[in-house]
């Protein structure tokens, strides 16, 4: 017991003396940029991983639209005479030729024809040397192993030095009783797109 008007160290609250770090703030700053920078570059390659994705997609619906049809690279060796750069798998089982007789060095475009038509064909090729036409479409006959067949070909022309180089071509079975072209003659070019005019000064 102690004296009125005196105190003693059991009267007061005892403080610590020791008190806890302040945090650092600017590495926590550090941290958090860190982070944020970390979370965008996993967003973006997110982003970049789903437009591969799609881009993949649609390589494989334009690879499933296209296999329906037979196409040919073809490059022009002389007048009328053209050699098969590439081919897909459609134009084999189209024409009925094999892997190993469209590879042959000899084997040129007037092929894929009857000998019979083969006036006709001199002029689709006529038409082409002109210069002047950009892509085309006709009906043709293809000598076909089992029998002659009756194709519709979709043409589309490349020239250098206003020379016709390369020529690509898409064919598809033609049957006039379903399509609605009705019964086009052969060997006559329709759709017909002409080269741009070049306007000299």
């Amino acid at each position: 017991q102690h004296n009125p008007g005196q105190w003693s160290s059991s009267d007061f609250t005892q403080i610590p003396t020791t008190f806890p770090a302040r945090p650092n703030t600017f590495q926590e700053d550090q941290e958090k940029d860190s982070l944020r920078r970390e979370i965008e570059k996993l967003r973006q390659e997110k982003q970049e991983q789903q437009r591969t994705i799609e881009h993949l997609k649609a390589n494989i619906r334009n690879q499933r639209y296209f296999t329906a049809f037979a196409i040919s690279h073809w490059k022009f060796a002389e007048y009328g005479k053209c050699i098969l750069l590439s081919y897909s798998n459609s134009f084999l089982e189209l024409t009925g030729l094999s892997d190993q007789l469209v590879k042959s060095p000899t084997f040129r475009c007037s092929d894929l024809y009857p000998h019979y038509l083969s006036s006709k064909v001199i002029r689709i090729i006529d038409l082409i040397y002109s210069g002047q036409i950009q892509s085309f479409v006709y009906r043709a006959h293809i000598a076909h192993p089992k029998g002659d067949i009756s194709v519709f070909c979709a043409c589309r022309v490349q020239y250098c030095n206003n020379t016709p180089t390369y020529i690509y071509v898409c064919m598809q079975d033609y049957d006039p009783r379903s399509s609605s072209n009705g019964d086009l003659p052969f060997f006559e070019p329709v759709l017909v797109k002409l080269n741009s005019p070049v306007l000299v000064a």
